[in-house]
C-alpha cells in the first residue's frame, strides 16, 4: 500500500486512505490481473458532502479467467465495504463483461465522470456518445433502486406501496448514515437515489441524453421535461442532500417538509412505471429476439396484472418461435399467479 501513488486526490486525508488501501489490496490479491481504479460519484467532481458515498469502479484486464476469479474479485470488494469505516460503493468489472450491452451506461459514466485513481487509463476506448443502448441501461435503472429500498422482494406489482406504509417517513429513511460522533441516524439517500434515477431515466427517454450526475438529473429534468414533478426533483435534490446533507432533519419543520416529499415519491414511483410500462410494450414489438426475451424477463419481475401487458404477452405466446412463446407462457403465469395490488395512486393515497 506504501506504493500507491493516486494519480487523482480528493484532498481528504481518510478518504485518500481508503482509495489507496483499496488499490493496494486488489493489487496484492490479483497480482498483473487490474487494468485501472476508478473514482466515481460526488468525490470524483468536488460536490462530495460529509456524509457522501465513496463510489469506486475496479476494472480487472481483459475477462474473468474462469468463476473462481470473479467469486474472489466480488468478494474481495464486498469486503472492503464492510471494513471502509463508511459507505463505499465498489464495484469489480472485467473489460469484457464492460463491453456488454446491458453495462452500457456505466461504460458512459467511467467515460464522462470518473477519475483516474491508478493503473492504466482506458476510458479513450470506451463507448463515446449515449445511443438507444444507453436509454434502455437508463430506464432500466430505478427498478433496482425500488427492489432495494422495498427489500429485495421476488416481483414489483404496479401500483406501488409505500417501502413502509407506518413509518413517519413511508420507508424512505431506512439508510442509516453515521452523524456527529459517529452515531448512527436515519438518512434520505433512498429518497435522493430514487428521484434522481428516475428523473435520469425520464430524461433520456425524452432526448437521449446522457446524465451523470445528481445535479444534472435536476437541471436537466427542469430544462427537458418540465412537468407536473419538477419541483419534486428539485426539491428532493436541494433540501435532503444540500440543507439536510442526506440527513433526516430534527426540526419540526423540516420533518414535515420531508414527510411531504416522501409522499409525493410514491406517486413519482408509480407514474415512472407506468412510462415505463408503455417503454416495455413497445420493446416487446422490438424485432430483436433477444430484446423481447428480455423484455418478458422484466415483466416478469415487474408486473403489470393490466388487460394490456396480458394480452401483448398473449400475442407473443402464440409466436412461431419457439423459445420466445415458451418466455411469453412463463409471463403469463405469472400475471395470473400474482394478486393485483390495491397500491397508492398517483397523489400516493390509497385506492378504493
Amino acid at each position: 500500500m506504501a506504493n500507491v501513488a493516486l494519480a487523482y486526490t480528493t484532498g481528504a486525508r481518510r478518504i485518500d486512505q481508503i482509495l489507496c488501501g483499496v488499490v493496494g489490496v486488489f493489487e496484492a490479491a490479483f497480482p498483473g490481473r487490474m487494468r485501472a481504479y476508478y473514482l466515481l460519484g460526488s468525490y470524483s467532481n468536488g460536490s462530495a458532502v460529509p456524509t457522501s458515498d465513496l463510489d469506486m469502479g475496479l476494472l480487472i484486464a481483459d475477462g474473468y479467467r474462469d468463476g473462481a476469479e470473479e467469486d474472489r474479485a466480488v468478494r474481495l470488494g464486498q469486503d472492503c465495504e464492510a471494513i471502509s469505516g463508511m459507505l463505499l460503493e465498489l464495484w469489480v468489472m472485467s473489460e469484457g463483461r464492460l463491453a456488454q450491452p446491458d453495462r452500457f451506461g456505466t461504460a458512459l459514466q467511467l467515460r464522462f465522470s470518473s477519475q483516474l485513481l491508478y493503473g492504466e487509463d482506458v476510458r479513450g476506448r470506451l463507448v463515446a456518445r449515449a445511443d438507444d443502448r444507453y436509454v434502455r441501461w437508463a430506464m432500466h435503472a430505478p427498478v433496482y433502486g425500488l427492489l432495494g429500498e422495498r427489500g429485495q422482494p421476488t416481483t414489483l406489482t404496479y401500483p406501488l406501496d409505500y417501502p413502509d406504509p407506518t413509518g413517519e417517513f413511508y420507508g424512505y429513511d431506512r439508510l442509516a448514515l453515521a452523524g456527529a460522533g459517529g452515531a448512527d441516524r436515519p438518512g434520505t439517500k433512498l429518497l435522493v437515489a430514487i428521484v434522481g434515477r428516475i428523473a435520469a431515466a425520464l430524461v433520456a427517454l425524452r432526448t437521449g441524453r446522457y446524465v451523470g450526475s445528481k445535479v444534472e438529473s435536476v437541471t436537466l429534468y427542469r430544462a427537458s421535461v418540465a412537468d407536473e414533478w419538477t419541483d419534486l426533483v428539485d426539491q428532493a435534490y436541494t433540501h435532503c442532500r444540500g440543507q439536510w446533507g442526506y440527513l433526516v432533519p430534527t426540526d419540526p419543520a423540516g420533518r414535515a417538509l420531508l414527510r411531504d416529499l416522501c409522499r409525493r415519491a410514491l406517486a413519482f414511483e408509480n407514474h415512472f412505471l407506468l412510462v415505463y410500462k408503455a417503454y416495455l410494450l413497445a420493446s416487446l414489438q422490438g424485432a430483436e429476439p433477444a430484446q423481447r426475451l428480455t423484455t418478458l424477463e422484466t415483466l416478469r419481475r415487474v408486473v403489470y396484472p393490466t388487460p394490456d401487458v396480458a394480452a401483448a404477452v398473449q400475442a407473443l405466446a402464440a409466436d412461431s418461435d419457439v423459445i420466445l412463446a415458451r418466455a411469453a407462457e412463463r409471463t403469463l403465469h405469472v400475471l395470473a399467479t400474482v394478486p393485483r395490488s390495491r397500491g397508492r395512486g398517483r397523489t400516493g393515497q390509497p385506492r378504493d
